[in-house]
């Protein structure tokens, strides 16, 4: 389930970054939307690995979590600080993007831990990879469509936030029906309490 919401999250603003930027705070923080949308995948692919802890906890091996985190600290640290003399904010993202992507280790370590497939682990997560993408294809389809001039970056972010909400609630009814149906159900069940 993490996947389905970080997954389009991320995607949303990866695709709005620049409008999200411009509007949220100024045009003089545009220069940050690099790194931004390179910290967008970074979260995507964080949100891939956020599930091992709990096994190893459930496993009773917390052990594992620790070790793996004391591993990386000092990788991610020293990415850290070449990232930075390389190429300021920037270099920074792309070291946490790099620090992300080497910690696919841990779910597969999870994985042979609970004696699972890793083929079939990252298999669950295809649906919001791709329901992701077909968010993003037809916020652009859209945006080329409107054919709004480049200095409007309210309307547009506005406009992409509700055409993307609207996608991701079509491909979580279309691809997550079950999970779907148990959402409106609970929701139901709140508003009459």
């Amino acid at each position: 389930f993490i996947s389905l919401i970080i997954f389009h999250l991320m995607a949303g603003l990866f695709i709005t970054a620049n409008d999200f930027i411009f509007v949220v705070y100024s045009a003089k923080w545009l220069p940050s939307v690099g790194p931004l949308k390179i910290l967008c995948l970074a979260a995507a692919l964080a949100s891939v690995h956020a599930i091992a802890p709990s096994i190893f906890n459930s496993q009773g091996r917390p052990d594992i979590a620790l070790k793996w985190n004391l591993f990386r600290f000092p990788f991610t640290i020293l990415a850290i600080i070449i990232g930075a003399k390389i190429g300021s904010v920037l270099g920074v993202a792309y070291a946490m993007l790099i620090s992300e992507i080497i910690s696919i280790v841990q779910p597969y370590i999870a994985i042979r831990l609970i004696k699972h497939s890793f083929k079939r682990y990252f298999l669950v997560f295809l649906p919001s990879i791709i329901s992701s993408t077909v968010m993003i294809l037809l916020i652009l389809l859209a945006r080329y469509l409107m054919a709004l001039p480049a200095d409007m970056h309210v309307l547009r972010l506005v406009l992409d936030f509700i055409f993307g909400a609207g996608v991701y609630l079509l491909m979580v009814f279309v691809v997550y029906r079950k999970d779907f149906d148990e959402l409106i159900s609970f929701g139901r069940h709140i508003v009459k309490k």
